[in-house]
């Protein structure tokens, strides 16, 4: 699956990993040694996050039920949290690259291949 910026038709990840259970949801990307530049994992029922048990930084883009964004929080490093974001059905996480450069809140992302 690919993620994309619907109408700007920018691809954000060529390879989009979904975390939609309990224990996926829980364990997101720790363990993980890194994650590819293109790769993204998607969180769903999800409104805030947490990187502890992490090894790098990522970026953060919430959005509600309808793939618009609300939030992008950038570099957020290993340990820490993020406040909940109202509104938010789930999450995309980025290795941190600057993605705010690319989305911006009130885009709309589209998931398909």
């Amino acid at each position: 699956m690919k993620l994309m910026i619907q109408d700007k038709n920018i691809e954000l990840a060529n390879k989009v990993s979904v975390a939609d259970s309990l224990v996926k949801r829980c364990m997101g990307l720790m363990g993980k040694k890194e994650l590819d530049q293109q790769e993204c994992l998607w969180i769903k029922s999800c409104n805030q996050i947490h990187t502890h048990f992490m090894r790098f930084a990522i970026d953060a883009v919430f959005v509600n039920k309808d793939m618009q964004v609300l939030k992008v929080k950038t570099d957020i490093k290993p340990w820490r949290f993020t406040l909940p974001v109202l509104g938010a059905d789930s999450v995309f996480e980025f290795n941190a690259q600057k993605i705010g450069m690319k989305v911006q809140e009130g885009d709309y992302l589209y998931v398909g291949t």
